[in-house]
């Protein structure tokens, strides 16, 4: 339109009554700027708007996500918190488990401990229920020669028979014996004795200890026993109530003759065993 504005103003046989047609075309298109200057501006109130709806659609989304991103982090902050109140708990119950199994074991030991109680209170009771309590003991000797061989060289030169008793709350006694021989009697007679030992009755029983004791070498052919027997002295202390585990030992350094003792036609040793037998009279008569 300018271009053609300006080919009017150039041309040399412009003549007025032409101007006026070429100002109206300049007026024409003015109108046209004009409206086109309109238009845009519309367009551009439009296309405002439009950014203006959209910014605004936008921020309502961005303040939904922001609210949603705030439930999040709220969720997330009580999870935090849950699992922290857990991983409390599990190690409050580690700990609990811990000492409960301390617990345990401590009674695994002490059930075992009073286990092994038993079983040796079992046993003495047993070997108790065994116990001569009628004031006779039975008492027999094997490996005799190995034993013998072992109280003349390096073995001990004398033992111990397991306890017996005149009755069940009666005195408790034991025998002891030489093989080899004690005293006097060493190397050519069996030495035997008596020894009262302490006991849970003795408050209840009298005291001196009077009563008779005999011992025997009992004959496995059925020929006469080998026999001696003495009246204890009351004034020595072997017969006192025992103060210490057990008193001296009383018996007979000059028993048996060794030589007897080991003959097999004496019928005193069968297999390497002897019997010997210790008896104490029920009463003090």
């Amino acid at each position: 339109m300018h271009v053609i504005f300006s080919s009017f103003l150039a041309n040399e046989d412009f003549q007025p009554q032409v101007g006026y047609e070429a100002f109206g075309a300049a007026s024409n298109y003015s109108d046209l700027e004009s409206k086109n200057v309109k238009d845009l501006s519309l367009d551009s109130k439009g296309n405002n708007d439009n950014t203006k709806r959209a910014v605004a659609v936008n921020s309502e989304k961005l303040k939904i996500v922001q609210e949603a991103l705030g439930f999040l982090d709220g969720k997330l902050e009580a999870s935090a918190g849950k699992c922290k109140e857990r991983e409390d708990v599990l190690k409050g119950l580690s700990k609990l488990y811990e000492t409960q199994e301390k617990a345990i074991l401590a009674l695994q030991n002490t059930v075992a401990m009073q286990g092994v109680e038993i079983a040796q209170l079992t046993m003495k009771l047993e070997g108790i229920a065994k116990l001569s309590d009628d004031g006779i003991l039975n008492w027999e000797i094997k490996d005799y020669r190995k034993r013998k061989l072992e109280a003349a060289t390096t073995g001990p030169t004398s033992f111990y028979s397991e306890a017996f008793f005149t009755s069940r709350t009666g005195y408790k006694m034991c025998g002891r014996v030489y093989l080899n021989g004690d005293g006097v009697g060493k190397g050519k007679y069996l030495s035997i004795f008596f020894a009262i030992k302490r006991g849970d009755h003795d408050s209840f029983l009298q005291w001196p200890f009077r009563r008779r004791v005999c011992f025997r070498l009992l004959n496995q052919s059925g020929k006469p026993h080998i026999e001696d027997a003495f009246r204890p002295d009351p004034s020595s202390s072997s017969f006192s109530k025992p103060q210490r585990e057990m008193n001296i030992a009383s018996g007979c350094p000059l028993f048996a003759l060794q030589e007897d003792v080991e003959n097999p036609q004496k019928g005193f040793i069968k297999n390497d065993t002897i019997l010997l037998q210790i008896e104490v009279n029920a009463s003090d008569t």
